[in-house]
């Protein structure tokens, strides 16, 4: 009698993903046009659901992704966060010092500057630097008042002194008090634009200086990566994975827009079988002398 061996069930396939249909070159680029025309993302069409269209990196893009690189902009950004402090603070001081927050941009203008200056002083003319302009009791412009007070205190003491106050000697040498006045605020007030066109223009080097900086380094990381054969990749399609949310490609993530973002971070996972008091507690059976086998009921 022949022996019959029982023939075991078929094992049924792991279940796959969806196949992506790769995009030919001329639809990618057509589709990158079109986008162009009207100013929003790539448009990938004829993706079935579940699928979005990654765009072409750069040579831009694989520069900025270099960790040499990302370093250099680092320090680069904190160089330029330093400068833009110092410039800040210096002018600051100089108009507490001053006690008056003249129109400055007005007069930007007038010898034409950059518009960049301008928006510099917006962002270094904070409302706390204007209460402290205003309240500086020792500040240029409230001393400057206390002094013309005091003359024309003086003046009128002086002419009534002589018999001739209600004359017209008093409206003249008034006069020439508040041009004296006046002058040494606009001498106070010109000497700041001054100061301000040396600081932004500084300012201005500097953070010129260092972008041409990091532009050079990036020139050097370019020949770096093309000497190891690195080139930018070219477009293609990520599957959206239901549990975090995001599309994913060969290990590596990206958003609804088809920016790389990071991993999702994963629970960890849950212990498999019932576990007892003993285990959950760390605590290992006493076995028996001469026994391999544990004491008690085994687990």
């Amino acid at each position: 009698m022949p022996l019959r061996l029982p023939i075991p069930p078929p094992r049924r396939a792991p279940r796959q993903l969806p196949r992506v249909p790769r995009l030919s070159p001329a639809i990618v680029a057509a589709a990158r046009r079109a986008a162009a025309a009207v100013g929003g993302p790539p448009a990938y069409p004829f993706l079935p659901p579940g699928q979005i269209g990654v765009p072409a990196q750069t040579w831009q893009d694989v520069i900025r992704s270099d960790p040499l690189y990302q370093q250099k902009a680092g320090d680069v950004s904190a160089a330029k966060a330093s400068a833009a402090a110092g410039r800040a603070a210096a002018v600051r001081a100089a108009l507490i010092r001053l006690g008056i927050v003249p129109d400055v941009n007005a007069a930007f203008a007038s010898l034409g500057l950059p518009a960049q200056y301008q928006q510099w002083l917006g962002e270094d003319i904070d409302e706390p630097t204007r209460k402290l302009t205003e309240s500086n009791e020792f500040s240029f412009a409230r001393q400057a008042a206390k002094q013309h007070a005091e003359n024309l205190t003086a003046l009128q003491d002086v002419l009534a002194a002589k018999g001739i106050l209600r004359s017209g000697q008093t409206g003249f040498e008034t006069g020439r008090e508040s041009e004296r006045y006046q002058g040494s605020l606009n001498d106070a007030v010109q000497q700041l634009l001054d100061f301000l066109g040396g600081q932004y223009g500084g300012y201005a080097t500097t953070e010129s200086g260092l972008t041409r900086e990091l532009g050079t380094f990036g020139e050097t990381v370019m020949e770096r990566l093309l000497g190891q054969g690195v080139t930018p990749a070219a477009a293609f399609t990520a599957t959206y994975d239901p549990e975090s949310g995001l599309y994913y490609k060969d290990g590596r993530y990206y958003d609804a827009q088809g920016n790389p973002v990071a991993p999702p971070e994963r629970p960890p996972p849950e212990p498999r079988g019932r576990i007892t008091p003993v285990q959950a507690a760390g605590v290992r059976p006493r076995r028996r002398a001469g026994s391999s086998r544990p004491r008690g009921r085994p687990y």
